[in-house]
C-alpha cells in the first residue's frame, strides 16, 4: 500500500475521497459474501478469519486498481468477477487449512493466500506506484 501512498495522495486525501475508497471495500466485500455463500461468516470455515480477509483486502486493490469504475452495477460486475472463488471453498474449511496454505507465518500466509484468490479471479497484481 505504502507504493500506492503518492497516487492516493494526488486524488486526495479528504472526505469525499475517504467516502470513494470506503465504498469500493464495502463493495467488494458485498460481493464476496455473495460468492462464498454459506462460508461466509460460518466458523468452519477460514474465509472472515484475519488472514483470510487481509488476502481479500489486497485482491480488493488489485481489482480497483482496474475495474473501479463505474460504480454502477459494480457489486454484481466484481461478484462474477470473483465467482471463481466458489470453487475454492473447501480449500477454506477450518480443518487443515493450515496445511493447505503451509507459511512461516502469517504474513507469508497472507500472501499466499493473496495469490491464489487473484489468481483464480483473474485479477492481476497492482502495478508498482
Amino acid at each position: 500500500m505504502k507504493q500506492a501512498w503518492p497516487k492516493i495522495e494526488k486524488e486526495g486525501t479528504d472526505k469525499r475521497a475517504a467516502a470513494r475508497y470506503y465504498a469500493m471495500v464495502r463493495d467488494f466485500f458485498k460481493a464476496t459474501a455473495e460468492v462464498w455463500g454459506e462460508a461466509w461468516g460460518n466458523s468452519d470455515y477460514m474465509v472472515t478469519k484475519p488472514v483470510a480477509l487481509k488476502a481479500m483486502i489486497r485482491v480488493c486493490a488489485d481489482l480497483t486498481s482496474s475495474d473501479a469504475d463505474p460504480e454502477d452495477n459494480r457489486i454484481q460486475r466484481w461478484r462474477e468477477r470473483l465467482a471463481p472463488w466458489t470453487e475454492l471453498i473447501r480449500e477454506f474449511r477450518n480443518e487443515g487449512f493450515y496445511e493447505r496454505f503451509p507459511a512461516k507465518g502469517q504474513i507469508e500466509r497472507v500472501s499466499r493466500i493473496h495469490r491464489e484468490l487473484a489468481k483464480s479471479a483473474g485479477i492481476p497484481p497492482r502495478a508498482k506506484q
